[in-house]
Order: structure tokens, then C-alpha cells, then sequence
């Protein structure tokens, strides 16, 4: 039971000394994704890296928030081009789902418009 409960410590306290370094190696006003041990994650900007945690920039509803979290309560900081989420898969899907309906629309009219057989 110790053995267990040394290693979770062990465990937690390199995974904080990891997010710790990983917030002290990013630049500040840098935008990054954060994503927490109760599985939620944010997108934004590290605005100040202190010992014991951070402040985040984020948006919420079109309106700047700034948000301070401590380390321990962090799984994963990872740095990314963009605080929006790319559509470009979005934008693939609509391309492709017009383009078959256009083509759909031409094969009927064609269809439409030929002599029956008798």
C-alpha cells in the first residue's frame, strides 16, 4: 500500500514539474490549448507563469475571461497556430455534400428529359 501510494506521488509530481516547465518554455501571450485532469480543455492565451500556476486568456461567449489555474489541476498544455478550431474539415464536407447534389440534380434532369422507351 505504501509502495502504491509513493509511486502515485512520484507519478503526480513529475507530471506537474513537466506542465510547470512546458508553461515556463512557452512565450507569453502565446496561444495554447489546456487540457485538465476532469477531462475538460480550454483554448487561449498564457498571459503570467508564476511558481504555483498560471493565468489564461480565454473567450467565453465573444468576451475576454482571465482565469488563474494551478499546475496540479493541469494534464496538458500544448502550444497551437490558433486559439480558434480549424473548419476546414467543415468547409471539405459542405464542398463535397454541394457537389453531388449538383450532380445528382444534372443526372435527374438528364434522366427527365430523354424520350420514353416504347
Amino acid at each position: 500500500m505504501l509502495t502504491v501510494s509513493l509511486a502515485a506521488s512520484l507519478c503526480t509530481a513529475r507530471d506537474e514539474t513537466s506542465v510547470r516547465e512546458q508553461m515556463h518554455a512557452i512565450a507569453p501571450n502565446s496561444p495554447v490549448e489546456v487540457r485538465f485532469y476532469d477531462g475538460s480543455k480550454l483554448r487561449g492565451w498564457i498571459s503570467d507563469v508564476s511558481d504555483s500556476g498560471f493565468v489564461l486568456n480565454h473567450e467565453i461567449k465573444h468576451k475576454l475571461q482571465y482565469s488563474r489555474f494551478t499546475f496540479d489541476s493541469v494534464r496538458s498544455v500544448r502550444a497551437v497556430k490558433s486559439v480558434n478550431p480549424s473548419h476546414m474539415t467543415r468547409n471539405i464536407l459542405i464542398g463535397v455534400g454541394i457537389t453531388v447534389v449538383v450532380i445528382g440534380a444534372l443526372l435527374f434532369a438528364a434522366i427527365a428529359r430523354t424520350p420514353p422507351l416504347t
